[in-house]
């Protein structure tokens, strides 16, 4: 009986995270794929360590 409920569950949980990637791809594709510009991304840092800030870093580290 154990063995049955089990696998009851198991199957339950693989038909609901099916489902529920379906849902999400499908919600996924809703948006647009538009290009982003520089005023979406100007309040974001600048990219990438320079040599300095590595050498700054792994001196803390250690």
């Amino acid at each position: 009986m154990i063995v049955s409920f089990l696998i009851y569950k198991s199957l339950e949980l693989k038909r609901t995270y099916n489902t529920e990637v379906k849902r999400q791809l499908e919600h996924s594709k809703e948006f647009e794929k538009d290009i982003l510009t520089e005023e979406d991304i100007k309040h974001l840092p600048e990219p990438g360590l320079t040599r300095r800030k590595l050498s700054l870093l792994f001196y803390c580290i250690n």
